[in-house]
């Protein structure tokens, strides 16, 4: 689903605070920048400011809300780490 259309379902349907689920595709811990990968294959914006004194790693599965105040990108807010994986 494109960004827009993303965002604007979740606006429309009232889901900005619903948590939803993914999966750390990659994240870089120099920049604090990465992308979660959602089950449908939406690629969603994530930042080391939206986790709470937790440094996210590819192949965790985190819980996140939408930011819908940001329009141009599909980003995430109030991320949780759900299950880290296996080392």
């Amino acid at each position: 689903m494109k960004t827009s259309k993303l965002i604007a379902y979740i606006i429309e349907n009232n889901l900005e605070n619903d948590f939803f689920e993914g999966k750390i595709l990659w994240f870089s811990k120099r920049d604090g920048h990465g992308i979660i990968l959602m089950k449908n294959g939406s690629e969603i914006y994530t930042d080391i400011s939206t986790y709470k004194n937790e440094i996210p790693e590819p192949g965790n599965t985190v819980s996140f809300n939408f930011n819908t105040k940001i329009k141009d990108c599909a980003c995430a807010s109030n991320c949780k780490i759900t299950n880290k994986k296996a080392a």
